[in-house]
């Protein structure tokens, strides 16, 4: 009997929203460390920064022509905002060259969005803590 007293204690737990006001802090707090301990301990996978930093030194050097702004992996094909952010980047990083500030900047970035994302959860205390563990 203590065992299904158990299972459906835990039910509650994963389905009851009362609870996730009290998760999700530490939630974060183990997203977050996860994602430093993969900045420190991963090696670093190139997808497309150098590309980015490539099509922003173009931007930055005059062209605003969009064909123009070409990258080892070929034109830009984002808004323009997101020349702009990587315009910051760029210039935050020396140059695109320090990846590690630029993976610290993201994380930095990630943790203030999920936070806020986590915040608004708590305020409506309608979400219920399972789907917090899935995202």
């Amino acid at each position: 009997m203590a065992i299904l007293d158990c299972l459906a204690k835990g039910k509650d737990i994963l389905i009851s929203p009362a609870f996730s006001s009290l998760i999700l802090p530490f939630v974060w707090l183990a997203d977050i460390s996860f994602s430093i301990y993969v900045i420190l301990k991963v090696a670093y996978t190139e997808i497309d920064w150098i590309a980015y930093m490539q099509q922003t030194e173009t931007f930055l050097n005059g062209t605003l022509d969009y064909d123009q702004l070409i990258g080892q992996t070929g034109p830009c094909v984002y808004p323009a905002g997101h020349v702009y952010v990587c315009s910051i980047l760029y210039f935050l990083t020396d140059h695109g060259l320090n990846i590690f500030k630029a993976q610290c900047i993201f994380l930095g970035v990630y943790a203030l969005s999920l936070g806020l994302i986590f915040n608004i959860y708590r305020k409506i205390s309608k979400v219920p803590l399972f789907s917090i563990l899935i995202m």
